[in-house]
């Protein structure tokens, strides 16, 4: 996997860092913008402003049509700390909106194009670094954990079971933690031919059968790394993070932060 994927903590804010710098950029996108407005007042921050929210919303709308039954009712569709956007949505989004700059305002658009050449360059260049800079592991690692009971658990069973596998990491303290495990659980009634495991970290078997308890999930399959061992192994910073495993182990994608359903299916359908 690739570092961009690498998990970054803003405060109580868990972002990967391919997200960071995209958001950078679209900051020197902004920057770029409001420079060349002060010469030539086309509006040119309202263009990008206007062209990242129809990316987003149609993509957050693609991705509602296409993992409608996943969403649990309205709220879930419009709460968007699962960062679930459909990439094509996206680029659809933004391509109907510079085609109406193509045929209302061609100056503008050349322009604000000038504006995204500038981000779209620096993410590229800063992508690059980082990717040289560091690459993350990439297999599911042989570690030996501890059920909730105490006992002993290999992951290579998991490896060995030849089934795409899909790895929480996770802790009764960390909130979004707390509020994505029903929809962790229910993922898992989804999606029969993956498996699903829930790693609790450095947490004492108490306090986590408590709260399994109490949340009525003592039938999921947990796992507790008592000295963080997972996280080490995969440099994971944030909780929550999801991490999605090949049926040879191998990692193939990852969600940092908190996850839903539809982005659950989402993932397990690329």
């Amino acid at each position: 996997m690739s570092a961009l994927s690498q998990g970054v903590s803003l405060g109580p804010l868990g972002l990967n860092l391919g997200l960071l710098l995209g958001l950078a950029a679209l900051l020197a996108a902004g920057l770029v913008a409001w420079a060349l407005d002060r010469r030539r007042e086309l509006g040119l921050v309202d263009s990008l402003f206007n062209l990242l929210l129809g990316a987003l919303l149609l993509g957050r709308l693609v991705m509602i049509i296409r993992h409608g039954d996943r969403f649990d009712g309205f709220w879930s569709m419009i709460d968007i700390r699962d960062r679930g956007f459909d990439p094509a949505g996206m680029a659809l989004g933004a391509g109907l909106y510079l085609a109406w700059l193509a045929w209302r305002d061609r100056p503008r658009l050349g322009w604000t194009s000038v504006s995204l050449a500038v981000g779209v360059g620096l993410f590229g260049l800063t992508a690059l670094i980082v990717a040289h800079w560091q690459e993350l592991p990439d297999e599911l690692p042989d570690l030996v954990l501890h059920d909730i009971h105490g006992q002993p658990a290999a992951l290579s069973e998991w490896r060995d079971n030849s089934r795409p596998l899909v790895v929480n990491v996770w802790a009764t303290w960390c909130p979004p933690c707390r509020r994505e495990m029903p929809a962790l659980a229910q993922a898992r009634l989804d999606h029969p031919g993956e498996d699903f495991l829930l790693i609790n970290q450095a947490e004492d078997s108490a306090v986590i059968i408590e709260f399994l308890t109490r949340e009525q999930l003592l039938d999921e399959p947990v796992l507790m790394d008592a000295h963080n061992a997972f996280s080490d192994a995969l440099n994971i910073r944030v909780l929550p993070t999801t991490l999605f495993f090949d049926e040879d182990g191998r990692l193939n994608g990852q969600h940092v932060g908190e996850i839903s359903r539809a982005v659950i299916s989402q993932r397990l359908g690329r």
